[in-house]
């Protein structure tokens, strides 16, 4: 699916242990293939959540089908992820790895399209 030469790196910004940490972005647009006319029946299942005990949070599941979920996942381990983030927390704290990536116009369109009902103001 995505190959390195899909990929470039935007800026380079530094990490709380590494100099010069790479923000992705795609040559393509859409590079997730995310359906545009995603099935009504999945759409009607995306939701807001409010995560109990945790204010002003919630989650949106269903945003994503299953196989959008796998060729997202497919598409961030593809440059790879880093121990290091753009942040002052050091990894000693945070305990997790990261890859920071610029989304492409369309991309960022179906998304939202697919939460825009499940806004609060």
């Amino acid at each position: 699916m995505n190959r390195p030469s899909d990929f470039y790196v935007v800026p380079e910004e530094p990490g709380a242990e590494h100099p010069a940490l790479p923000t992705w972005a795609n040559e393509n647009a859409n590079p997730i293939e995310l359906d545009e006319d995603l099935r009504a029946d999945h759409r009607a299942k995306v939701g807001r959540v409010e995560v109990e005990g945790v204010p002003a949070t919630f989650q949106l599941p269903n945003v994503l089908s299953r196989d959008e979920c796998l060729r997202f996942i497919e598409l961030t381990e593809s440059p790879g992820y880093l121990p290091d983030t753009a942040v002052s927390i050091p990894r000693s704290v945070r305990h997790n790895h990261n890859a920071t990536r610029v989304v492409d116009e369309q991309t960022d369109g179906i998304i939202w399209s697919r939460c825009g009902t499940c806004q609060r103001y």
